[in-house]
């Protein structure tokens, strides 16, 4: 990649608060709306609770995200949305900045980040594993049935 880009526009996961201008969250495990323990989420969700009082995003949005899988349940609690989810009192504020807790919330809720995109490279590793099987027995015919029972042991097709 060239550096055409001015120092502190093109930050990959990592933020500098007088240099930092532009952060991209690029480890896709890890990016703050699947992701409460990222080192720079709370930038995230500060903005993201700027834009709900702004007006600019609602709650709606937020809450129809997470029920589809996109965002991590967690979200809702991090922000004081979602009603009775929300929580009130001292142990919400603090579990509002402890991710092990968000982390466990999201765990107990269920939610796999990036369901889709997890199950696509799932499914494509088993596409390639399946093609190596064929390869393979087609070089050596005599082997067909120990790769297929391996990659049927493996796949369970």
């Amino acid at each position: 990649m060239r550096e055409l880009i001015p120092s502190g526009w093109n930050e990959l996961d990592h933020y500098e608060p007088t240099r930092t201008r532009n952060l991209h969250f690029t480890k896709i495990r890890t990016q703050p709306w699947v992701h409460a323990g990222h080192p720079h989420g709370q930038l995230w969700v500060d903005e993201l609770a700027m834009m709900l009082d702004a007006g600019a995003l609602d709650e709606a949005e937020v809450e129809e995200e997470v029920r589809l899988g996109y965002v991590r349940p967690s979200l809702l609690p991090q922000l004081g949305l979602g009603g009775e989810k929300a929580g009130a009192g001292t142990a919400n504020v603090r579990a509002k900045s402890n991710p092990e807790l968000l982390v466990a919330y999201d765990r107990a809720s269920g939610f796999v980040a990036h369901r889709k995109l997890v199950a696509r490279f799932a499914e494509r590793k088993r596409a390639i594993a399946r093609f190596h099987c064929q390869q393979a027995s087609a070089r050596h015919p005599w082997l067909g049935p120990w790769h297929r029972l391996v990659f049927r042991l493996r796949y369970g097709d």
